[in-house]
């Protein structure tokens, strides 16, 4: 699936906790809301980007600073909700395109080696 923000395209979705939600429980949450897909099933755990920021922390920020963790899973859609989108989320679309087409985008350097490495596997 790939992903289109106000930035561009990428193929990693993101989001982060609720207060007392666990990480499955956000991954199904955020997927709906950023793509509309439901998960089938348990997402498997592949592995994790490690963000380390060199920049300043901006003023407002309220998320964990400099550094995070962004846990990577892999997963199966279900069912479609358009509805469940978010109208003012940061995503502005999602759709599923050829493995040929997506090879072609140009993503962020961890993108582009996570997605060599889930199509080899």
């Amino acid at each position: 699936m790939v992903m289109r923000d106000p930035d561009g395209e990428h193929v990693v979705p993101g989001g982060r906790l609720d207060e007392g939600e666990g990480l499955l429980e956000a991954l199904r949450r955020e997927l709906l809301e950023e793509t509309g897909w439901s998960v089938l099933g348990e997402p498997e755990l592949i592995g994790l980007f490690h963000f380390h920021i060199h920049t300043p922390k901006p003023a407002g920020h309220r998320y964990p600073y400099p550094e995070f963790l962004q846990m990577l899973y892999r997963a199966e859609a279900e069912d479609y909700f358009p509805e469940a989108m978010e109208v003012d989320g940061f995503e502005v679309g999602a759709e599923f395109r050829a493995i040929s087409e997506v090879r072609r985008l140009t993503l962020s350097q961890g993108e582009a080696a996570l997605l060599q490495v889930l199509l080899e596997t």
